[in-house]
């Protein structure tokens, strides 16, 4: 079983080839908004998802782009059910969105907007079993997971319910990827949940909550107490990648308290580290890379296209950018 994964892994090799490179980007970035920008992009492999001039248009090319990705690599993956643990997780998105959606009384109609097309289920199906009250019947942590989120969201409030998701995604990816038994598949999971845990910390440290660690998951390579201090957080960051590649995001945290590029890098060093794994054409982590790759372009393109819209300059849109991987 494992050889088959040899096509698949060419496969997604070659479309990657399609993606922006360095030089695409530093284009994008050059272009003035509007017209300039819009042009350009159609230069590239986005310009087949495009269906309008705009803004919104670019938005919604970039989630195709997503959509298709998922698509195709689902297709063509040997074994489809391993990839599961990364699906669900734009279904409990899905979840928190109807949510909040409900919480701010927005007509089905609003809320279908905001939906994402990206999980194992269909966002139709979704709503579905919401309203019957059987999302365990689709995934057995589903209707537990919402309903801890629906009450903290009501008691404690939008970060809250957001951390209570957050937290019931990995228990439920702990549950699939133990069940797959895929050496690769597992790696990159416990690396998710340290990355997680370390962002999370980092971001608690900054509204602090004192001896409340029920956002820390467990399953990873961590503990709670060797990144409970501030200092001791920063410290083990710098292990995922080296001092310089954390270096400018630590000190806008340090300095600012914003941990937007602590994001980035984190984005960085997961895909770094799962194309790294690719090269094991034996095993779904070249698929899995293609697909953070195609995810890392899109979250590339959307943040100059609305860096640029909301007037931002072009210094401070390219510190938040992710690194290009091709």
């Amino acid at each position: 079983m494992k050889t088959s994964y040899i096509y698949s892994s060419s496969r997604v090799k070659a479309l990657e080839k399609e993606l922006l490179n360095e030089s695409d980007v530093e284009r994008l970035l050059e272009a003035s908004r509007g017209v300039e920008l819009i042009k350009f992009l159609k230069e590239t492999y986005i310009n087949q998802y495009l269906e309008s001039d705009d803004i919104d248009g670019v938005l919604k090319a970039t989630e195709k782009s997503l959509v298709e990705a998922k698509e195709l690599i689902t297709k063509i993956t040997p074994e489809p059910k391993l990839l599961d643990f990364l699906w669900v997780y734009y279904d409990l998105q899905n979840l928190r969105v109807q949510l909040k959606s409900k919480q701010a009384n927005l007509e089905s109609e609003q809320m279908m907007a905001y939906l994402s097309r990206l999980g194992k289920y269909s966002p139709e199906t979704l709503l579905e079993h919401i309203a019957a009250g059987t999302l365990n019947r689709l995934e057995p942590e589903f209707k537990t997971i919402y309903d801890n989120a629906s009450k903290a969201l009501e008691e404690k409030g939008v970060a809250a319910a957001d951390l209570v998701i957050e937290a019931g995604y990995f228990d439920l990816a702990k549950r699939m990827v133990g069940d797959a038994r895929d050496l690769s598949i597992g790696t990159i999971l416990r690396l998710q949940i340290d990355l997680y845990n370390l962002k999370t910390r980092l971001r608690t440290l900054l509204v602090p909550r004192q001896g409340d660690d029920s956002w820390f998951v467990t399953g990873g390579n961590l503990r709670y107490e060797d990144i409970e201090l501030k200092e001791q957080a920063l410290a083990v960051l710098v292990n995922y990648g080296g001092e310089s590649k954390w270096r400018e995001a630590i000190e806008l945290y340090s300095s600012e308290g914003h941990s937007t590029l602590i994001d980035a890098r984190s984005d960085d060093y997961l895909l770094e580290t799962v194309r790294t794994m690719s090269y094991d054409v034996f095993s779904p982590a070249s698929l899995i890379a293609y697909f953070l790759q195609v995810q890392n372009t899109a979250k590339i393109i959307k943040t100059v296209v609305v860096g640029k819209e909301s007037g931002q300059t072009r210094d401070f849109i390219r510190k938040q950018l992710r690194t290009i991987y091709v």
